[in-house]
């Protein structure tokens, strides 16, 4: 994160793109591509000719279709219409589309900024993306290997862009600090077993 969104994306860019082509991970999602974006859409396509809005279905009882068709005229002359010749020919008076933008919007923070994820908090904007890792989370030496290399990326991405912030999260994290917790109790407990035996022969 960074408080200013320029620098926040080409930190996200510095720390996510070597990420991506790393061995250790199965998947790094940080850009977000169109047929992604459409998926959702795709999903209720086959549906749209039974999908109206509220406001589409009390034009059509009202006999007001004509309403729907100036609607229509009117996003197609539109500089700013979202429209191309494959939607137009698959719905012509554009319900469908305007079916999709009328849907309740995902309780959540996040949008999308130049195909990628972001956030704000504070005054601080947030690029974000996912990582899957080949092997397990709980295997020491797998465990070793990708935190070091995050902690190499987070050093880069701090040194080329000051002033930021790079939060983690994950079952790899925990059951890493899990270990390192284990590791160390076990350490304490053969030094403590190893002065008490020193102890019992010197008395």
């Amino acid at each position: 994160g960074n408080p200013n969104k320029l620098e926040a994306q080409k930190a996200a860019d510095q720390f996510f793109t070597p990420l991506q082509s790393s061995p250790l991970f199965k998947t790094v999602t940080y850009l977000v591509t169109t047929n992604e974006q459409e998926a959702w859409g795709t999903f209720y396509f086959p549906h749209r000719l039974s999908l109206l809005t509220p406001i589409q279905k009390h034009l059509l009882q009202d006999n007001k279709a004509s309403q729907i068709e100036a609607a229509a005229l009117f996003t197609l002359y539109s500089p700013m219409g979202m429209t191309n010749s494959s939607l137009f020919s698959n719905d012509p008076f554009f319900l469908f589309q305007q079916y999709i933008m009328s849907m309740p919007k995902p309780a959540s923070h996040v949008t999308l900024e130049n195909q990628r994820m972001m956030a704000q908090s504070n005054h601080i904007w947030y690029f974000m993306g996912t990582a899957e890792i080949k092997h397990g989370s709980f295997s020491i030496s797998n465990q070793n290997k990708i935190t070091s290399l995050i902690q190499s990326r987070k050093e880069q991405t701090l040194k080329a862009v000051p002033n930021t912030s790079v939060l983690m999260n994950g079952m790899l994290f925990y059951a890493k600090a899990g270990a390192d917790s284990a590791q160390r109790d076990i350490s304490t407990i053969g030094i403590g077993s190893l002065i008490g035996i020193i102890l019992i022969v010197l008395l």
